[in-house]
């Protein structure tokens, strides 16, 4: 075999019996009369040069067998084996000219991207509009389908670009939108997803195939009649997760969706932040179709159905499964009740309607900071588990929190999906806020200024323990009563004992703090001491003055 360019212009190359100029049984004019090329080794290569040299576009496909009718004549070429990068096809490999092995059942035909024109077109029908449904291919003036055989997301990708109908949110096989006729164009598509045609992907040759209309394939492109919905909340942000599918709404089953899945949902909504998701048909289970199964987001994309998940209503769960979400926007409130004040007391939550409580499980000064900043109650002085301002009633709504202290509201720190527990009323939590109704003062000492260190909390007067009480602290108990510096802090009840309970205990001041609440301490009235430890302060502003007696005179006398 050798490279036989040198024949000079007396050779010259056409398409035809196809439905243009761009497409059919290749033919060269060879020795003033038009022969074929034989399709031994001729691949898509050779069809590339073909489409090139008669400035038709890209090489969509090329079909051996005569697939365009038997010629006549001379067989011009054979073994043709091509870079792609040849000017002409005659520049490739391929056998002396005419020396060949083959008939004219062999004689190769070749498909350009610029035989479109009007003659090979796209459309998606059998669905609910034009941006769904079964892919459909116009090829020889007749409409025809598309085999589902490696055809993947990409492809999907291609067709609805093709279509300006916006992102490939779902393949279907097996004729999930019904069964076309006609002949099946293309089989085998394989797509990087950057064509921009699903012909220009890898493909068999058209016409050529090894399935049935069993196999039509469909596309759901995001241009859709797709619509997304919350029922059977209390308002349109929480509920159960609907979209509208072929006209009906359907469901979402809950394998593999999370927290990232629930964020899209909201973000498509309007409908703020992801603050749980609840799967096992929390809002109730819905009906009809389960549209989407296995859904699994990255938590930036613009919709649901942009995320990987089955084919639209393929799926292996039942509508007990039917997932719900929870969204920042939703109808949801917080509240501190039991207390002496609305900056202190049982945290309570309005979800579905009902106010429920939280559970103390995880739940620390960071979350009592969140509850306290959200209700703009100040800075969280404590937390007190195990129902400290009592239990309450109804649901349980969340469990398990955990905040990093910066978040804007309780339900967006970490927890379990709401209403998922395994704790009980007994473990209510209760959140003390430096804007409740706490008060400071010093009795049993000469003035307002000294004694012993007593706190109004719940209506009630309370001491501090001595236990790592010291001068910082003294400080700023000080200033909190506008008495001056801090003099001295005495323990061990210098003061006398008190009564009541002990409100503070392990108080460790950096002294900065404006109240003496402010300082780390134990969560209020959570101590291990007694009366007997009570701590007291003496600050400058006391009441305190100097004299000197039983001396001889005022005088003033230096000595020498």
């Amino acid at each position: 075999m050798k490279k036989q360019g040198s024949l000079g212009s007396d050779l010259s190359l056409r398409l035809v019996n196809g439905n243009g100029q761009c497409n059919g049984r290749v033919e060269i004019l060879y020795k003033g009369a038009w022969g074929t090329v034989c399709d031994d080794y001729f691949d898509l290569n050779a069809a590339q040069v073909v489409c090139r040299q008669l400035n038709c576009g890209q090489a969509l496909a090329f079909n051996g067998s005569a697939a365009f009718g038997q010629g006549q004549g001379v067989i011009v070429l054979d073994d043709v084996q091509c870079t792609g990068n040849e000017q002409r096809v005659w520049d490739c490999l391929h056998q002396p000219f005419t020396v060949h092995n083959c008939g004219h059942n062999e004689d190769v035909g070749v498909v350009c991207s610029g035989s479109l024109g009007s003659d090979l077109s796209l459309r998606l029908v059998n669905g609910n509009g034009q941006c769904n449904g079964r892919v459909d291919i116009l090829y020889n003036g007749v409409w025809g389908t598309v085999c589902d055989d490696y055809f993947d997301l990409n492809a999907a990708q291609v067709v609805c670009w093709q279509l300006n109908c916006g992102q490939a949110l779902a393949f279907n096989g097996s004729a999930a939108f019904g069964q076309g006729q006609g002949v099946i164009v293309l089989d085998d598509v394989q797509c990087t997803g950057n064509e921009q045609r699903v012909w220009d992907c890898l493909h068999q040759p058209f016409t050529v195939h090894n399935c049935g209309h069993n196999e039509d394939v469909g596309i759901v492109c995001s241009g859709s009649d797709l619509s997304l919905r919350l029922v059977n909340g209390n308002g349109q942000c929480n509920g159960r997760v609907e979209i509208l599918y072929n006209g009906a709404w359907g469901t979402v089953c809950d394998d593999y969706f999370d927290l990232n899945a629930a964020q899209v949902v909201c973000r498509q909504l309007n409908c703020g932040q992801a603050l749980a998701f609840n799967g096992s048909a929390a809002f109730g289970q819905g009906q009809g179709v389960i549209v989407l199964d296995d859904v699994q987001c990255t938590g930036n994309e613009q919709r649901v159905w942009d995320c990987l998940h089955q084919p639209f209503t393929v799926h292996n769960c039942g509508h007990n499964e039917d997932v719900g979400v929870v969204c920042s926007g939703s109808d949801l409130s917080l509240r501190l009740v039991n207390g002496n004040g609305q900056c202190n007391g049982r945290v309570e939550i309005l979800y579905n309607g009902a106010w429920g409580t939280v559970c103390d499980d995880y739940f620390d000064l960071n979350a009592a900071q969140v509850v306290c900043r959200q209700l703009n109650c100040g800075q969280a002085l404590a937390f007190n588990g195990s129902a400290a301002f009592g239990q309450g009633q109804g649901v349980i709504v969340l469990d398990d929190v955990q905040c990093t202290g910066n978040e804007k509201r309780i339900w967006d720190c970490l927890h379990q999906p709401f209403t998922v527990h395994n704790c009980g009323h007994n473990e209510d939590v209760g959140v003390v806020c430096s804007g409740s109704d706490l008060s400071l003062r010093l009795v049993n000492g000469n003035g307002q200024c000294n004694g012993r260190v007593e706190i109004l909390y719940n209506g009630a007067w309370g001491t501090v323990c001595d236990d790592y009480f010291d001068l910082n602290a003294a400080q700023v108990v000080c200033r909190q009563l506008n008495c001056g510096q801090a003099l001295a802090f005495n323990g061990s009840a210098a003061f006398g004992q008190g009564q009541g309970v002990i409100v503070l205990d392990d108080v460790q001041c950096t002294g900065n703090e404006q109240r003496v609440w402010d300082c780390l301490h134990q969560p209020f009235t959570v101590h291990n001491c007694g009366h007997n430890e009570d701590v007291g302060v003496v600050c400058s502003g006391s009441d305190l003055s100097l004299r000197l007696l039983n001396g001889n005179g005022w005088n003033l006398h230096t000595l020498s």
